[in-house]
């Protein structure tokens, strides 16, 4: 993977903090947009559970007026009195109380109420919303009439306050509340001689506990924990938070989160009812919906303005220091100076600049006193050269690693490198002057593989060592096959057409050692062969005045024949031949003493 640049990995991380920033920022504002969201809906259910009681309490309240003002009334009293002891009929009793019960729902405008006065006798009066007669008359007259009467929902000198019951005038039997008062005997205010009920229809309870937001639900429970709004409409987990709220002492007002639910209840003295007013969570989820869409366009708007201003801080802040970068890249040991402009810079980098400066006066200076070192100890170090590589062949490797880069897959330049790498590390160990045959065969392999890689289809190699040769062991010196293989490519195939063909053969016979490359170039004229066996016995004769003239870029096939010469001295084979088929045969060879062999193996 490349490695991503400063100015990349500055637009990034700032580009990180800034979208974590925003992220906790949304989280938080998040968070409390809904906490305060359920505390203003809670405060809200609190205050629409009292005001919605106060307005149920303001129509019992109604109905206990007009219960208390009849209940109380003289002739009310009378008339029933009359009725107990004295044999009033009910027409009697209606004829006497008609005037006065109408002036009671008049003045009041109470025509939404019914007025019922009745007593254990059958005496059974009643004035406002209209009634059936006939179902009222069977109705006083059947037999469930006084049994119904004893189970009346009466408190003595109290208000008492029914269920929802159907109503029993009508023929609709439409569900129905009473409140109800005794009356007593104006003699006796502990003898009940008859019962006030104030009747109303249920869809006047409907209209003050329905809610007009749909999301709101009410519910109410009269104090035996029956529940009256809605009817038919159970909710067993309110159910039951109703009757705990409902029987727990001293307790009028809660709320809080029950069931996916917001509530508030409150629990009437009053009138003994229980109240609750919910809201489901989702609606308030769905309320949140937009404003958090909103805020997430709000907030990517405000990420995509933040990333470009960090981008242009950071290709503004690295600016100085990529100059700088590629200064430094363009330096050489040919060109030991940085060619940066200070103009607009901040004085860090001006400072950065001047020690880079510095730096590569001092690195000149010793270079050129080491160059001068050097020099002086060339002479002294002839035999250490033989051992090093032709810097002309790393050259020419890392023009085909450039070359072919843009060529081959990535893992072509890896295997490249590998081999490379073997090779450098093969080359630049300097204890071994002498080195087994096989170790000198596999680097020359490596070499050939990186040639392979180079040419593809163009190229073909071949090597073929016999097996009788390997357990000798035998030494010959170090970097003495490769420059041969190597001179096949710098002239061999220089004016020869692909492909080319390059096989290396090995062998004993006679108690000696060959080792043989054959290519199919062009071939080496017979004046060439000549040059080459004068420089061998020039720099045999004198090698101190010869070395300058063997430096690193001319070593090659003069080289290896003078190492070879230097160690198996006259028992050395070397010859130059040209095949049938054409090309160059170079062979080379020497004895198998045991001074040649690596003991122990």
């Amino acid at each position: 993977m490349k490695p991503l640049r400063f100015r990349k990995k500055l637009f990034l991380y700032y580009s990180l903090v800034m979208l974590v920033f925003i992220l906790v920022a949304i989280f938080l504002f998040t968070t409390y947009a809904y906490q305060n969201l359920v505390s203003s809906s809670t405060e809200s259910l609190e205050e629409l559970s009292n005001k919605t009681a106060n307005e149920l309490e303001g129509l019992l309240n109604d109905m206990d007026q007009i219960a208390l003002y009849v209940s109380t009334n003289p002739q009310v009293r009378d008339s029933f009195r009359m009725a107990r002891f004295n044999g009033y009929t009910a027409p009697q009793v209606e004829n006497e109380i008609g005037v006065t019960l109408t002036s009671f729902l008049v003045p009041n405008k109470t025509s939404k109420f019914r007025i019922n006065i009745f007593n254990e006798d059958r005496i059974f009066v009643s004035i406002g919303v209209p009634i059936d007669r006939s179902v009222m008359n069977n109705w006083v007259l059947s037999m469930d009439y006084k049994t119904w009467y004893s189970t009346l929902p009466i408190t003595h000198n109290k208000r008492s306050i029914s269920s929802i019951y159907e109503d029993y005038l009508t023929e609709e039997a439409a569900p129905t509340l009473s409140v109800y008062r005794e009356i007593t005997d104006p003699d006796n205010i502990h003898r009940v001689i008859g019962i006030v009920e104030i009747q109303c229809a249920y869809s006047e309870v409907q209209e003050i506990l329905s809610m007009k937001n749909p999301s709101f639900s009410c519910y109410a429970w009269n104090p035996d924990g029956e529940q009256i709004y809605p009817l038919g409409s159970q909710q067993p987990a309110l159910q039951s938070l109703g009757r705990q709220i409902l029987f727990e002492p001293e307790t009028t007002r809660m709320s809080g989160l029950y069931k996916d639910n917001l509530y508030a209840a409150y629990h009437s003295d009053s009138i003994g009812i229980l109240f609750m007013i919910t809201q489901s969570m989702s609606s308030l989820t769905d309320f949140l919906k937009p404003v958090i869409l909103t805020i997430l366009v709000v907030a990517s708007v405000m990420l995509c303005i933040s990333l470009g201003l960090i981008f242009l801080i950071a290709k503004k802040t690295t600016e100085p220091l990529l100059s700088l970068t590629q200064a430094v890249n363009n330096v050489s040991m040919s060109n030991l100076s940085l060619q940066v402009s200070t103009e607009n810079n901040d004085d860090e980098f001006v400072h950065l600049n001047e020690a880079f400066h510095e730096m590569f006066h001092r690195l000149e200076d010793s270079m050129q006193s080491v160059v001068e070192l050097k020099s002086h100890e060339m002479r002294a170090h002839m035999i250490a050269l033989q051992a090093q590589m032709d810097p002309h062949f790393l050259y020419n490797m890392l023009t085909i690693i450039k070359t072919i880069s843009w060529e081959l897959p990535e893992n072509s330049i890896g295997d490249i490198c590998d081999y490379l790498a073997n090779m450098l590390r093969y080359n630049s160990t300097y204890k071994e002057d002498y080195v087994p045959l096989e170790k000198e065969v596999q680097h020359t392999e490596d070499y050939l593989k990186l040639m392979k890689i180079r040419y593809e289809d163009m190229f073909h190699y071949e090597i073929d060592i016999a097996p009788d040769i390997l357990p000798l062991s035998i030494l010959i010196p170090k970097l003495c096959l490769q420059p041969l293989v190597e001179n096949c490519f710098q002239h061999g195939f220089k004016q020869a057409l692909p492909p080319w063909d390059i096989k290396i053969r090995s062998w004993v016979n006679d108690g000696k050692w060959y080792l043989s490359v054959i290519d199919n170039g062009f071939g080496i004229r017979p004046d060439e062969i000549e040059q080459i066996n004068q420089k061998v016995e020039i720099f045999l004769k004198n090698p101190s005045a010869n070395l300058s003239e063997l430096h690193l870029g001319g070593m090659g096939m003069v080289n290896t024949i003078v190492r070879l010469k230097l160690l198996y001295k006259d028992n050395i084979t070397f010859e130059i031949s040209h095949p049938e088929y054409g090309g160059t045969c170079i062979l080379i060879g020497g004895t198998c003493n045991a001074e040649y062999i690596i003991s122990g193996r």
